[in-house]
């Protein structure tokens, strides 16, 4: 299904937006005001500070991280009953008014509708705060049916390549840009999604048993253990996750790695960090772990521009990457949901995706992919400019 696009935003008065103290009085009436003020001061990067004034925002941001810190590394999210949805996205990029546009068809969070980000909040588009912000308020109105997940972008590496420092200073100051990472250091690493009605039977060190039908939702993929083989889901547990740069092979391959085609774990020399793995990898490693499909996010049309072996070009903001042999069912499934990404003069035209649970696919976690293309965005400033070729290195292994 594809999405009809809402209108651009009109620049008109907006009030001021008090934020609660208390996090329990954090109301819906509260978070869509914001949300409101949010898109009508998106003409005008320097709109927003008078409205939600730095100590509101810093606020907000410490009350967020405090509820992602309480977060295990891996979260366990039991499907809603029949009745609600469960909505996975990837990437947004800052690419707030393609957001807002899903909302408004696809239904805004709540205890009824149900959202996991999959990461890459910020960075290339010019709303990153925005995103983040929005992001952050759901998850406190909403702590069980809003879950967020650490993606790559979500580092002091990338925010300081693609943008999103240059954009907290210019609207707020780069004090905010440092409590938006403190923030982001706490985001857990992975989810597991189980059908609804199901018990959870835990383990030791707090994951679930799968009986066998179950999601592994992660940013950029698969992981090692220091002998080079697959690691667990206890493994991603224990890693130590409140960094802002990570360097532990673990959490650096969760938020970094891709999937390939042929067998085997190997070294990403493209991205230069992090792992490629292999069906075989992932069959073995949901085997492993009592689950049946890896949904990751991490690529778009523009990283697969460089890996044109891979079965898709994540022009319809979903790849169908890994499939069992035996069945042809999926195993691997990317999805990005930033469309006609990124934004500025290289902008793909690329459709963006999410999947969707409701019905019956609350128990059999068969997923819906639903599309969307792009809305008309406020013209503002981008700010990541994008680097000129090498023409003497075409190699062009710079992380995205």
């Amino acid at each position: 299904m594809e999405l009809m696009a809402t209108s651009p935003t009109r620049a008109v008065p907006v009030e001021k937006i008090a934020w609660p103290t208390d996090p329990a009085d954090v109301t819906v009436d509260v978070v869509m005001r914001l949300v409101d003020a949010l898109r009508l001061c998106g003409k005008d990067p320097g709109t927003i500070r008078r409205v939600f004034t730095f100590a509101n925002l810093s606020r907000l941001i410490r009350q967020a991280e405090t509820a992602l810190q309480a977060c295990p590394n891996v979260v366990t999210v039991v499907a809603p009953d029949d009745g609600a949805a469960l909505n996975v996205f990837g990437d947004t990029h800052g690419q707030f008014y393609d957001l807002l546009n899903v909302f408004s068809v696809n239904g805004y969070p709540s205890m009824q509708n149900w959202y996991i980000f999959n990461g890459d909040f910020v960075d290339r588009g010019s709303w990153g705060l925005e995103v983040a912000v929005t992001l952050f308020a759901f998850k406190l109105l909403y702590p069980g049916a809003v879950h967020l997940i650490r993606g790559n972008h979500e580092t002091l590496y990338c925010t300081r390549t693609y943008g999103f420092m240059e954009e907290c200073k210019v609207k707020y100051s780069k004090a905010i840009y440092a409590k938006f990472h403190s923030a982001f250091s706490r985001l857990p690493l992975a989810c597991v999604i189980l059908p609804s009605g199901s018990t959870v039977p835990a383990t030791p060190d707090g994951l679930p048993a799968g009986s066998g039908l179950g999601i592994f939702v992660v940013h950029g993929g698969l992981y090692r253990q220091p002998d080079g083989s697959a690691g667990t889901l206890s493994q991603l547990q224990a890693v130590k996750r409140n960094v802002k740069d990570p360097q532990a092979e673990v959490l650096l391959d969760a938020l970094w790695s891709d999937p390939q085609t042929v067998p085997g774990i190997e070294d990403n020399t493209l991205r230069g960090c992090a792992t490629l793995f292999g069906p075989d990898v992932t069959e073995a490693f949901l085997k492993a772990h009592g689950l049946s499909l890896l949904v990751r996010s991490h690529e778009g049309p523009d990283a697969r521009e460089k890996r044109p072996h891979m079965p898709n070009n994540m022009m319809s903001g979903f790849g169908i990457d890994q499939t069992y042999g035996e069945t042809g069912a999926p195993l691997c499934i990317s999805i990005f949901s930033a469309p006609n990404y990124p934004m500025g003069s290289t902008a793909r035209g690329n459709l963006g995706a999410f999947l969707r649970f409701d019905g019956p696919r609350l128990r059999t976690l068969e997923p819906e992919i639903k599309q969307f293309g792009a809305v008309t965005r406020p013209p503002v400033r981008t700010y990541f400019v994008e680097p000129q070729p090498d023409l003497t290195d075409m190699s062009d292994g710079t992380p995205r």
